[in-house]
């Protein structure tokens, strides 16, 4: 009876070791990727008017408000990313499986914005706000802009 106690105490930790090895194991795999994104938020139907940007390019972090509303507004804002951070956005960014554009609605005073991963566009539509994305993109949009001290304000046009 002892020895079976003894045996599955030992199951246990062999068990919890090989889960800790491949979590480790799979961490290390996503942050050795480098990484490459490109968000741009601009209004709609006119894509090089960007008025603001997320850009990832390995491990840096590069934020700019192109058009900053109030003189006192910072607008531009770059750091290198945390190993966790880098983990995360790899992460959030395996979960996506399809790329998906819509441009064929024009409304006025609304966004547009283009999501660009690794050179490939993934995700670009006219008429976005930060509720609208399938929730795999949403997720991502939502991580990169948490990571700004820069506020991402959709404001109206009109």
């Amino acid at each position: 009876m002892k020895t079976s106690y003894i045996t599955l105490l030992f199951c246990i930790v062999y068990l919890t070791s090989c889960h800790s090895q491949q979590k480790d194991n799979d961490m290390s795999e996503l942050e050795g990727q480098d990484i490459s994104i490109s968000l741009k938020f601009y209004p709609t139907g006119v894509i090089e008017d960007v008025r603001y940007s997320i850009s990832i390019i390995n491990d840096s972090l590069i934020v700019k408000n192109h058009f900053p509303r109030n003189i006192n507004d910072k607008n531009e804002y770059i750091t290198k990313l945390s190993n966790s951070q880098k983990y995360e956005i790899n992460k959030l960014i395996s979960f996506i499986n399809i790329q998906y554009q819509n441009r064929d609605i024009f409304i006025s005073d609304t966004w547009g914005v283009t999501l660009v991963i690794n050179n490939q566009v993934f995700y670009e539509v006219d008429d976005f706000s930060f509720k609208s994305p399938p929730n795999e993109i949403r997720n991502l949009i939502n991580y990169l802009v948490g990571l700004s001290p820069i506020k991402i304000d959709l404001y109206g046009f009109s």
